[in-house]
């Protein structure tokens, strides 16, 4: 009976170690580590400042706000790794290639790395002019890069969205007798009977939780940051001055409110701009305005959901276009993911009714619209301006009619096939 009960176990044990054997390995989840830097690229000496129209002739004469690059890195246990770029400039200055210098101190791939500008009309301009700020540009840029690598930290990661109506307006009317007006096309005499679309009113917020370092807040909001230098008479006199405009006093009440570390990427806001009147304010200035739209971020921030971590990917499309000449152009778009979100990059401006497709049409629980990133082709106007030649976004667009709904087509195509 003994010699029974001991084969039986024999038999038993080595039934087990054969059905332990044959269970495939599990692979160890992946984590997510996300670092932060901010490096101060506000010039010491008067600089030629970006903007259009007079506004190129213009010359710094002081500093109201200070000027900052902000670095977001994110890589995930196996390495794979990408880098989101903001600075407080009005366009990507891509003639700079302050992506090839992250690259080369990084050793993040050139395609891995999304750089974009904060859209400021108060900042200098990046240009043969200004080559004393070029070097400052690219140091600090440099700098923010490889100061967020080495702050790397793991991170759990989550999301927060809400509508706040009030702070933006489609800048193109329909007048009393159907006819569109615009800020600077159209008959301005007529009383206008209300915008020719609703503005995209829709906050997004990403928080990346590390235990013993401050969170990462990831911000995504519209509307032209131009409140420094227009609207009001005292913003008028201040046009002179550098300026963050309302970006640098949302981020600095978010820090201030949240105890964490915030960068900010603009939305779709080719169509839009930002009211310099806010209901209860008054006539206000940029900085009203950036304190107003900080509040409702932290609002946001105390209603976060935890999303999925899962490995960085990227992804790459150069859709072939026809340009405003007739001739054959390419588009450079890039999207990185992790989880539940995704980034996209647009080297344009972006109209919002675009952006606001983009984002409902996602696979991904989030979609940041980054724009004015790895480039900028100008404005992309959506169809219903093209029926209206001299609305100032069409005159000045650089691709054909059509050319906004294609490339929306081709974000979706893109963030399908990286979600798989």
């Amino acid at each position: 009976m003994k010699k029974i009960i001991s084969g039986l176990l024999i038999l038993t044990l080595a039934l087990g170690l054969f059905a332990c054997g044959s269970q495939p390995a599990q692979e160890p989840a992946v984590t997510l580590s996300v670092g932060y830097a901010k490096t101060n690229i506000t010039p010491e000496k008067a600089s030629f400042m970006a903007g259009y129209g007079d506004d190129l002739t213009r010359r710094s004469e002081g500093v109201m706000d200070e000027l900052f690059v902000t670095c977001v890195a994110i890589t995930d246990s196996a390495g794979n790794s990408a880098m989101l770029i903001t600075a407080d400039l009005l366009d990507a200055a891509p003639h700079v290639n302050l992506r090839g210098a992250v690259a080369k101190a990084t050793g993040i791939p050139f395609d891995q790395i999304i750089f974009c500008a904060t859209h400021t009309h108060s900042a200098p301009r990046p240009s043969d002019t200004n080559p004393k700020f070029v070097n400052q540009l690219k140091e600090g840029v440099v700098t923010a890069a490889t100061e967020a690598m080495a702050d790397r930290a793991p991170v759990q990661t989550q999301t927060g969205n809400a509508h706040v109506a009030g702070l933006t307006y489609v800048r193109h009317y329909i007048n009393q007798d159907g006819s569109i007006m615009g800020n600077n096309f159209g008959d301005h005499t007529q009383p206008i009977l209300g915008h020719t679309t609703e503005a995209d009113d829709l906050l997004q917020v990403i928080r990346f939780q590390r235990e013993d370092k401050k969170d990462v807040v990831l911000v995504n909001w519209q509307g032209h940051p131009l409140i420094a230098s227009t609207g009001s008479d005292e913003a008028r006199a201040n046009r002179l001055l550098l300026s963050s405009d309302y970006v640098g006093p949302c981020r600095d009440h978010v820090e201030a409110e949240s105890d964490s570390l915030v960068a900010f990427f603009l939305s779709g806001s080719g169509n839009s701009n930002s009211y310099s009147y806010i209901e209860g304010e008054g006539v206000t200035d940029h900085r009203v305005y950036g304190k107003t739209l900080g509040a409702e971020v932290v609002k946001v921030l105390e209603n976060m959901t935890t999303v999925n971590t899962a490995a960085v990917t990227t992804a790459k499309v150069q859709p072939t276009l026809t340009t405003a000449k007739g001739k054959e152009g390419t588009l450079d778009m890039y999207a990185v993911a992790t989880g539940d979100i995704s980034f996209v990059s647009a080297p344009y401006e972006m109209f919002d009714t675009t952006a606001m497709a983009i984002k409902e049409g996602s696979p991904y629980q989030m979609t940041f619209i980054i724009t004015l990133a790895n480039g900028d082709t100008g404005y992309m106007p959506t169809q219903e301006c093209w029926d209206y030649p001299d609305c100032y976004e069409v005159k000045s667009c650089n691709f054909q009619r059509g050319t906004a709904e294609t490339l929306q087509e081709e974000y979706l195509k893109m963030l399908n096939n990286l979600h798989g």
